[in-house]
């Protein structure tokens, strides 16, 4: 699988994965409304995206490592034909 390909699916994980904690919170929250969710939702929250970010990392690394390799080659196109 190519790098940016990759990219787009890590990143389609990430959105529906950061969604989880949300979704959770809020069935905690019709639940038990007298239970304060700031005080365990915003850990919970901040934990999971931590775990996608160390899950995400290679990917988005080999996408940025692309992403410059790209810009570079254009660089150095635009410098070959004397800026035109």
């Amino acid at each position: 699988m190519s790098a940016p390909s990759r990219l787009s699916v890590v990143t389609s994980a990430m959105r529906n994965g950061a969604a989880a904690p949300q979704v959770v919170m809020a069935m905690l929250a019709r639940s038990a409304p007298a239970m304060n969710l700031f005080s365990v939702g915003m850990p919970a929250t901040i934990l999971a995206g931590v775990i996608l970010m160390a899950i995400a990392a290679p990917a988005l690394g080999d996408g940025i490592a692309a992403s410059i390799q790209r810009g570079l080659d254009l660089a150095h196109a635009i410098v070959a034909a004397g800026g035109r």
